[in-house]
């Protein structure tokens, strides 16, 4: 199977916790409220893409909906390397994981996950 090439840029994003607000506002359906992370990167390796990106207003509309585990996996996956240190951090009301990555060539680097959104910073 060919390596994902494919970068989704309008990628829809809905949490548990968003569907339930939604719903309370009485918002309808759709598709997007049977969302979940695993999904997500089930849906990302069946039509080859390795990023996602919800569009900028839905970034922030949750809190704490992707775990550390989703997130390595998600992070794992999109850039093609090992995850080999992780930390949560707390930036005001925001919490991120920091991942730091280890590739085949020997590259280290750290990128940040939000965990609300599983947006990859």
């Amino acid at each position: 199977m060919p390596a994902p090439h494919r970068i989704d840029v309008h990628h829809h994003v809905t949490p548990p916790s968003l569907v339930v607000e939604k719903m309370r506002a009485g918002a309808g359906g759709g598709p997007t409220y049977a969302w979940t992370i695993n999904k997500t990167l089930d849906d990302m390796e069946t039509g080859g893409v390795r990023a996602a990106s919800p569009p900028p207003a839905a970034h922030n509309e949750a809190t704490h909906e992707v775990s550390m585990e989703q997130a390595v996996k998600l992070v794992e996956r999109q850039y093609h390397a090992r995850v080999v240190k992780a930390a949560t951090q707390k930036s005001g009301a925001q919490v991120f994981y920091a991942l730091r990555l280890l590739d085949d060539s020997g590259k280290v680097w750290t990128v940040h996950v939000d965990a609300a959104s599983g947006v990859v910073q």
